[in-house]
């Protein structure tokens, strides 16, 4: 659920990276893929970026899982905050993984990351 100005908001921003951080697991503003813009310049920069992703993997995610794609990318790139510009936050529908692949020790009674 995004703002009104959320969209323009990307396309003034000269950033070549943006994000609109939304609420996950246990963060209010957690910067992955959700609400997201890449200038043609960053995409230039990264032309290989999605296959490094493609190949990674981890023990409840076969290599190119859309779970872990942002996670993956974030560490290709040497972590979110050095690579991204954040915006305003915005909503999201879930607080965590549609999969369950979140351990459920992890989470509180209603289902939500504690």
């Amino acid at each position: 659920m995004i703002h009104p100005d959320t969209l323009s908001g990307f396309e003034d921003c000269p950033r070549s990276w943006c994000v609109a951080p939304h609420p996950y697991l246990r963060s209010e503003v957690y910067a992955g893929l959700g609400c997201i813009r890449f200038r043609a310049e960053f995409i230039a920069a990264h032309p290989d970026l999605m296959r490094r992703v493609a190949v990674r993997s981890d023990a409840r995610h076969p290599q190119r899982h859309w779970c872990t794609c942002d996670a993956w990318i974030q560490r290709e790139l040497g972590g979110i905050n050095r690579a991204c510009h954040n915006h305003a936050p915005v909503g999201h529908l879930h607080r965590r993984p549609s999969h369950d692949c979140v351990p459920v020790a992890y989470l509180d009674r209603e289902g939500i990351p504690g």
